[in-house]
């Protein structure tokens, strides 16, 4: 049987139940990355979907997955096109039997789904559980309660609790079939032209893929232990080790979640538990509680504002001109890295809707396009949270000179990123 594993938000080898079951079921398998198109579009702000450094992370991550496979004789087959076109294309060309992917729930990835379903009847697909320690399936849209408090009253002891174990990767029974592996792009091809340098003031200055996702693992909760103080420094805004940084890793499936909960949970026996990495697994359960949130509300976590979009303050925004020193660090640092703090994120956005009073989802966009840890369920439901819109109704207005004073006392954020 020939089969088709479709890599999407899970750019990894470990946790990754669909391709082991691709590769013990399969006599050959074509690992499979589609760079769709709709990547490079444009928003209906002016800005295009992706920027550069969200690409380049993109890149890393699918170049250090290509070497991963090709450590047990696989290969990646990246193809930039359409994900209809793609697929017709493979369909056409090669005898797929089966299609493997992880599940998805956010809408363009069902709508891809459902695409493919309807279109091959023949064809037998065949998912797993997505990037997330709850099943959504598991719950009753219905019962979800919009209030973050409520939900972990409920389920926290249940996410704490859940244990997790990983089979071992055997591939050796997978092989890829006889296809012209010369066709595929180099994930190299997904910057070319693209002008972007390193800033060395990012806060993030990591490689994308799972072997860095790793190794920050190693470092930041063993080597450094720097866990042990997260609670304290999570909310400052300079340096790569005030926080966790997992962030970009999990959003595009780099690091597995359940991992990286099974790691905290190891250290803590080791080493003892404290407020700092109990907080760590407390910031995830958020993580879970916004996919919840969009799996009881769909779409209409991106539902129109009740807020006009002024393009002259929307600009001064986003190309860091409004005159609020503190404000413009902070997008200035997002354009140049593609990284923000949490503190800089909510300060930033509540600027945006309250002090500019401009639609969110102007805002919510171009953290879209910008972040590299862009997650669809936390970046819209966090600006609805902040915004008190949709699923919402409690506004969340931030005093920017109260947070500039009390997290950027000295103004070495500001210097560092205006000077």
């Amino acid at each position: 049987m020939n089969s088709v594993y479709w890599f999407r938000k899970d750019l990894r080898l470990h946790d990754i139940p669909a391709f082991k079951k691709a590769c013990l079921e399969s006599s050959t398998v074509i690992p499979l990355f589609i760079i769709n198109e709709s990547l490079f579009d444009k928003t209906a702000y002016g800005f295009t979907r992706s920027a550069a450094s969200k690409l380049l992370f993109l890149y890393q991550s699918l170049e250090d997955l290509k070497k991963s496979l090709q450590d047990f004789g696989l290969d990646l087959l990246v193809i930039k096109a359409a994900h209809q076109e793609a697929f017709k294309e493979l369909f056409t060309k090669h005898h797929i039997d089966k299609v493997y992917f992880s599940e998805d729930i956010a809408h363009e990835e069902k709508q891809q789904e459902l695409w493919l379903r309807q279109n091959f009847p023949d064809k037998k697909f065949v998912s797993s559980s997505d990037n997330y320690v709850f099943n959504h399936s598991d719950f009753e849209a219905s019962s979800i309660k919009n209030s973050f408090t409520s939900f972990r009253k409920k389920f926290e002891n249940k996410f704490l609790s859940t244990e997790f174990t990983d089979a071992p990767l055997d591939l050796k029974a997978a092989l890829n079939p006889a296809i012209d592996w010369q066709s595929s792009l180099n994930p190299q091809d997904l910057i070319s032209g693209l002008e972007f340098e390193s800033d060395p003031r990012s806060a993030f200055p990591f490689y994308g893929g799972e072997v860095s996702a790793l190794a920050r693992i190693q470092y930041y909760l063993y080597e450094s232990q720097k866990i042990k103080s997260y609670k304290e420094t999570r909310n400052s805004l300079i340096g790569a080790d005030f926080s966790s940084k997992f962030s970009p890793w999990l959003a595009n499936g780099g690091l597995s979640v359940k991992l990286l909960m099974h790691e905290i949970k190891k250290f803590e026996a080791e080493f003892g538990s404290n407020q700092s990495s109990y907080w760590l697994k407390f910031e995830l359960l958020w993580r879970e509680f916004f996919k919840l949130i969009y799996y009881k509300h769909g779409l209409k976590l991106f539902q129109k504002s009740t807020r006009t979009f002024d393009k002259n303050k929307f600009q001064e925004w986003q190309e860091a001109r409004t005159g609020n020193k503190f404000i413009d660090a902070a997008m200035t640092e997002l354009n140049l890295t593609g990284y923000m703090s949490n503190r800089a994120r909510q300060n930033a956005a509540s600027y945006l809707v309250h002090d500019l009073a401009c639609d969110y989802r102007a805002g919510a966009y171009y953290f879209e396009s910008r972040l590299i840890d862009y997650d669809v369920f936390s970046n819209w439901a966090n600006w609805q949270y902040i915004a008190g819109e949709g699923y919402n109704a409690n506004t969340h207005i931030f005093d920017i000179e109260f947070q500039q004073n009390l997290y950027d006392k000295d103004a070495s954020f500001r210097k560092t990123w205006l000077d």
